[in-house]
């Protein structure tokens, strides 16, 4: 299959391959609500590429969002957590959608949200593009209710046990943010899946965040050992954001590769939003990481307050990495993954919007 990436995303000092440890240059903008780049704030270039030469929709949109930085789902005991302040924060990047999908929204297709959490992304699609129809899945029953438009539309749904959608049902999947509610075996399964109800000559693009983060700190580092440590218990790849194309590389084709970046603490109040996100995130998981670090519950907000300013001071940055791929004309394979059995946890990760 035919692969692209236009850089290889930059690894933190000490592992192989390091090429550098400073993000793209960003410029903090309110344009609508994302950010652009430097080089995009250049009248010179394009409006549908990145700096990196990336094809990206940066279509100015008062509704244009992308994920918060919420990695805990699959810890969070309470779903409503998914709707706390924490979830309002969100990071934008480039606009909605990366996949070359804009002309083909403005004509008119069946566009599909796995795991949609609350459905802010959907909802937004949804009305920036009035002539496609829209559908969000997921787990938990949270869709938002009001201003809902007549082309979105939410099932509540195991994504694991099978989508309940006929086999090329949509010309474009997109799924966002799902990393922790996965293990490395359920990952096949969802991929799968989303291949098997896109259209053949449709497209499917998946955006995650790399938790692991640039310049982070010495205490920040120690909670997130800890942080690791409860990941591979539950058999979660935290190295999935380095090989992301891997997912969609054996069965797609035009897979293109990139990544866009966000800054923590710092670079205007949008990174001072996402501090505070950040902050939130690692008093959620006290419950889970305190014991695993030895300290009692006040040492452990100390040691997420001392982490947290860590991260601005050391000017601390993150990858978001996606990839995106076209299902080829010819795609045959069996139409029905192997489904989850039993009761279990869904691991859909609910809530992922406001």
């Amino acid at each position: 299959m035919e692969f692209t990436a236009t850089r290889k995303a930059p690894t933190s000092p000490g592992r192989e391959g390091e090429t550098h440890t400073t993000p793209p240059p960003l410029i903090p903008s309110i344009e609508g609500t994302r950010w652009v780049t430097q080089s995009q704030s250049s009248s010179s270039l394009s409006p549908r590429m990145s700096s990196a030469g990336s094809t990206l929709n940066t279509r100015p949109s008062s509704n244009c969002r992308l994920a918060p930085i919420l990695f805990l789902y699959l810890f969070a005991p309470h779903y409503h957590f998914a709707h706390s302040s924490i979830s309002s924060l969100s990071l934008i990047v480039h606009g909605n959608y990366n996949a070359p999908m804009e002309d083909a929204l403005q004509r008119g297709i069946k566009v599909l949200d796995v795991g949609c959490g609350s459905g802010r992304w959907t909802l937004d699609m949804a009305k920036d593009y009035p002539a496609s129809d829209f559908t969000g899945t997921d787990i938990a029953h949270a869709f938002l209710k009001t201003n809902v438009p007549p082309n979105c539309k939410f099932i509540q749904v195991d994504t694991l046990k099978g989508l309940p959608f006929p086999d090329n049902t949509f010309d474009y999947v997109f799924q966002r943010l799902l990393w922790s509610s996965f293990s490395r075996a359920d990952w096949d399964v969802a991929v799968r899946e989303f291949i098997r109800v896109t259209k053949t000559g449709g497209w499917i693009e998946l955006f995650e965040l790399d938790p692991k983060f640039e310049r982070s700190g010495v205490t920040h580092n120690r909670i997130m050992q800890a942080f690791e440590t409860l990941c591979k218990s539950r058999d979660i790849d935290l190295t999935l954001f380095q090989r992301l194309d891997t997912l969609l590389t054996p069965h797609l084709e035009s897979v293109h590769s990139d990544y866009a970046t966000g800054t923590i603490g710092w670079r205007g109040h949008v990174g001072q939003l996402l501090a505070r996100n950040q902050e939130l995130v690692g008093l959620h998981l006290m419950d889970k990481l305190a014991p695993e670090l030895g300290v009692t519950k006040e040492k452990y907000k100390q040691l997420v307050a001392k982490a947290v300013a860590e991260l601005a001071d050391n000017k601390a940055w993150y990858r978001m990495p996606y990839v995106y791929g076209k299902k080829p004309i010819n795609y045959t394979t069996s139409s029905t993954p192997k489904k989850k059995e039993g009761k279990g946890k869904d691991k859909d990760k609910a809530g992922r919007d406001e």
